[in-house]
This record gives structure tokens, sequence and C-alpha cells, in this order.
């Protein structure tokens, strides 16, 4: 990623009995024209692969049938591995970006620095802690989210702890970015 070279951007996000959200996010995602859309349907029931391809057909969908219970990180591996996006925003199916978010991490995500939603008032949403942005490279060289994780929780923290031990330096997106 050198400096003048604009920065390609990707979005990553699992479904797994969440469609509803996806119907609300994922225009939302494409509204910010990124250089692709990877959504993981891993089992899921609703159809979110099907769904995707009749009304988002550019979205990229990986379809896991495996019948093994949800692990957020192992969905995760899997979109991140599809990616060719020098940053990638991980997020979750349920989280609503604002416009503008994409050309945002265009303008500012160069560096060994990765983001995850700016505090208020001294206090980190809840909703959006799994949210992170972080260049491609830099989540494969850490070894991607550890999948020894169990359904979701904690998957999160360990990558942010080991991308910060790894010299990256944590800074925060715009709060009302999302």
């Amino acid at each position: 990623m050198s400096n003048t070279q604009p920065l390609t951007v990707g979005f990553v996000t699992t479904c797994r009995g969440r469609l509803h959200h996806l119907k609300q996010t994922i225009p939302r995602l494409v509204a910010e024209h990124p250089d692709e859309i990877i959504v993981v349907d891993h089992d899921c029931p609703q159809g979110t692969g099907d769904w995707l391809e009749q009304n988002h057909p550019n979205v990229i969908v990986a379809r896991v049938r495996d019948g093994a219970p949800f692990n957020v990180a192992r969905a995760r591996n899997i979109g991140i591995r599809l990616s060719t996006s020098d940053v990638l925003c991980v997020i979750d199916a349920d989280i609503m970006v604002k416009p503008g978010f994409a050309a945002w991490i265009r303008r500012n995500a160069r560096g060994p620095r990765f983001f995850r939603r700016a505090t208020q008032q001294g206090q980190r949403a809840l909703q959006t802690w799994g949210t992170v942005v972080c260049p491609r490279q830099r989540l494969l060289k850490v070894g991607l989210y550890d999948e020894a994780f169990d359904g979701w929780g904690g998957e999160d923290d360990d990558i942010y702890w080991r991308l910060s031990a790894a010299g990256m330096s944590e800074e925060g997106f715009p709060f009302d970015a999302i």
C-alpha cells in the first residue's frame, strides 16, 4: 500500500440466522461503493446466500455448509481469506454504516494502525465491539482470528491484542460513522 495508490476497501460480514439484519445493512454497504463486500453464509437457515445473489449480485457470497456450530472467528477468517482488498472492515450483520464511511477508510487507513469505533464519554459501545478496520495483510500476518474461541465473544479482544503486540496502534474511527 503505497501512499500514492488509492486504497481498496472491502467489508467482511457473517450471517447465520440474521438475514433480517442483512436486509437493512447490505444496501448501506453497497451504497458506500467499496471494492468488495464478502458475506459468509454459515449454514444460515434463512437462505442468506440466495437472497444476496438475487438482490445484490455484486456481493461475494461464501457458503459454509458443514453443519458445524457457528464460529464467528472461522466465518470471519473465510471472508478475510477470500478478500483481495488492501483494507478490510470486519463488521457484524446488524451494524449500519453511515454515508461516507468507506471514503473515510480510504483517506485514513494507512500505516501500522487498526481502527475501532471511537469512545464516547470514555466508553466503547458494546454493540460495535467487534467492528474493526485493518489492513488485510496485517490480519493475515497475525494469523487471523483464533478459531479456538467457540461461538462468538473474546475472539475480537484477542485479535486486537495480537495486532497491538505486532506493533500496530489502535485508533478510533468517528463515533458517528456507524
